[in-house]
């Protein structure tokens, strides 16, 4: 009998914390070559920095929409998103402006001349990102005199992408697309693959190039978060086999080395490989304490500190573990300081499912899961499902691109 992915994968005993603490890992390992100013061969640079941020899409987008099939309310659901990603944000922004910049500008004997009033000092640093969208990342004119200067936080950028994937899935949701109307996953899969496909031909040829680059963020995360959602909808026909995950393993590395975009053959791969990796892996660190959120938030303004007070010379590699083990205490102090203490507040926003009183009878099937809720007035809401199966793949679509309009001017209004 194959295993599936449904039956591989206990939710409550899993390695894909694991997986992500190994994924924000690699994303300082990355990060070290490019703040040390060594130039790594193309395919290594990627699969240590475009390669891990991918992986956490995949994991998250498998993870979200099981999130939001076991609550489908999508004010519940917002709040618990909102939960996890913006307390240890703000506070990363807030300690970064006040404490780790001026103390690395300090010790490396940089002039704090005018870094607390400057138009673009900490103040400014902090209130333009709140809203998890980076409009700056220098403070005070600095960091300065370094290989990559006027950065301090260059990791934050995916996070507003991050929540926009979060705003996707509760839209499909509303639209049932997670749970009764799943068929229409895959095609939204297959529509940003084709997507994803024509930016890569549109790279290499010069055709459309100013269009697909500003679209690029947008169909790279696209693309991991809707196939880690397909791997979720699906889990219950997704078998779970050693021979996928080495034909998943052999499709990332062509990519990597044959294509300037490896997610073309590589992308619905990688999304396999993680939830095969989390599903056999017998690794259960992070399981109760996971600090991976706090190690890639921390790690570039740790780094950036470093390089400042000279110590990238020591070599990149090594580098790449003094920044590590310095960021690993502040990644532990954002978890048991900021994020598990916000993550107690989730209850204070009382599940509402359905938004009204009629009595309903939740149906449990023999394996555990909740079936649709019967209620009174079922044979309204089946004409409702009759309607909204029409519109949903029309509105997802209009969703799509309204997103890349908005983005494609945003990117217009920067250059």
């Amino acid at each position: 009998m194959t295993t599936t992915l449904a039956d591989a994968l206990d939710p409550r005993s899993n390695a894909l914390n694991f997986l992500r603490l190994v994924l924000a890992s690699m994303v300082i390992f990355g990060h070290a070559a490019v703040l040390s100013g060594v130039a790594l061969p193309g395919p290594l640079a990627i699969a240590l920095s475009e390669l891990p941020v991918d992986g956490f899409f995949a994991i998250s987008g498998y993870l979200i929409a099981r999130s939001w099939d076991r609550n489908p309310e999508w004010r519940t659901f917002l709040w618990h998103r909102g939960l996890r990603i913006f307390p240890a944000f703000w506070a990363c922004l807030l300690l970064t402006a006040l404490v780790i910049a001026p103390v690395a500008t300090t010790l490396s004997g940089r002039s704090m001349d005018d870094y607390w009033t400057a138009s673009d000092g900490p103040a400014s640093y902090v209130f333009r990102n709140a809203a998890l969208w980076m409009a700056q990342y220098q403070i005070s004119g600095g960091p300065s005199a370094i290989p990559v200067p006027d950065t301090w936080d260059g990791s934050l950028w995916t996070l507003g992408w991050e929540f926009l994937c979060y705003l996707g899935i509760a839209v499909i949701g509303c639209l049932g697309i997670i749970s009764t109307r799943r068929k229409f996953l895959p095609w939204m899969l297959l529509l940003v693959w084709l997507i994803n496909v024509f930016g890569a031909i549109s790279t290499a040829t010069g055709k459309f190039a100013g269009i697909t680059e500003h679209a690029k963020p947008m169909d790279r995360f696209a693309l991991m978060f809707i196939a880690g959602a397909v791997l979720y909808a699906y889990q219950d026909r997704i078998p779970m086999r050693r021979d996928a995950a080495f034909i998943s393993v052999a499709l990332i590395g062509l990519g990597l080395v044959v294509l300037d975009d490896y997610r073309v053959l590589g992308g619905i791969a990688l999304a396999y490989l993680m939830l095969w990796m989390g599903a056999t892996l017998p690794v259960r660190l992070g399981m109760s304490n996971d600090i991976s959120y706090g190690i890639y938030i921390y790690g570039f303004p740790i780094q950036q500190s470093l390089v400042m007070l000279g110590i990238a010379g020591i070599g990149w590699f090594s580098f790449a573990i003094v920044g590590l083990v310095a960021t690993v205490p502040l990644a532990a102090l954002s978890w048991w300081l900021i994020e598990r203490p916000s993550l107690r507040l989730k209850n204070l926003m009382a599940d509402k499912q359905f938004g009204q009183a009629n009595v309903e009878l939740s149906l449990v099937a023999t394996d555990g899961r909740e079936l649709a809720p019967v209620t009174a007035d079922s044979n309204l809401r089946d004409t409702q499902n009759g309607a909204l199966t029409v519109a949903a793949p029309l509105l997802t679509t209009a969703f799509m691109l309204g997103l890349f309009v908005v983005y494609y001017l945003l990117g217009t209004a920067r250059a």
